[in-house]
């Protein structure tokens, strides 16, 4: 997607929104390093249930990389999975 906005001579350009794939990177990492925790040294709390075991890491994973891959592609980005 993009959005069109005026430049300071007050002509429309074209700003692609890439503020997105960072929050997704971020969210990738929180959720990396919820999982490295829950697995590793940090016992989880039963009330989290399947949240952050490695098959519901993985799946949340794919989702994000789908919403990333999505937001590439709508700037005009090739993206090869």
């Amino acid at each position: 997607m993009c959005a069109i906005q005026l430049n300071q001579f007050g002509k429309h350009i074209l700003k692609p929104w890439f503020s997105a794939v960072p929050v997704l990177k971020k969210h990738l990492e929180y959720l990396l390093d919820r999982h490295a925790n829950y697995a590793g040294v940090q016992a989880k709390p039963d009330d989290l249930g399947e949240i952050f075991s490695t098959a519901w890491t993985r799946s949340a994973i794919a989702d994000i990389v789908d919403k990333g891959i999505g937001h590439l592609t709508q700037v005009g980005w090739s993206i090869g999975k």
